[in-house]
């Protein structure tokens, strides 16, 4: 009986690791994209309106192509910041790329991989693109609030 329990342990023990890497190759080829409107809620939720130097509010709406894309719209003032998708009439800027792309440039946002250039380096390669009052993208820049 001795014998079996630990042929049953170790059977256990290599099926919960097959599994696990069966789920870490999926996921290594299909790449899943989460939902833009995650991120973006996530990102209007950590937002403090108060902090935001507005003379008035600003639209700035996220046009996101492929999968987990979607058009989602920033709406700032010093009340409070809020999230709608769609398309809205009134926009300050409009930044537009694959939701895989926003995806790592966020992700790379929050690792504090990203820098000027990075967003620079997007534009140049017609990775992001972007129209209207380019001052919006100060507002979300955290970073430079203590330097100021």
């Amino acid at each position: 009986m001795g014998t079996a329990m630990r042929i049953s342990i170790s059977n256990s023990i290599y099926t919960a690791v097959y599994i696990i890497l069966g789920v870490i190759l999926v996921l290594v080829i299909w790449q899943p994209v989460f939902p833009s409107g995650w991120i973006i809620r996530g990102m209007a939720e950590g937002m403090d309106p108060q902090s935001l130097s507005l003379d008035k509010p600003t639209v700035l709406r996220f046009e996101l192509s492929g999968q987990g894309g979607g058009n989602y719209n920033l709406l700032l003032s010093k009340e409070k910041v809020e999230v709608s998708e769609g398309r809205t009439n009134q926009v300050d800027l409009i930044l537009a790329m694959k939701a895989t792309d926003f995806n790592g440039l966020v992700f790379q946002m929050v690792q504090g991989k990203a820098d000027q250039f990075t967003f620079q380096k997007l534009v140049i390669s017609n990775v992001l693109r972007m129209a209207g009052d380019m001052n919006v993208l100060e507002l979300l820049n955290p970073a430079d609030e203590g330097s100021k």
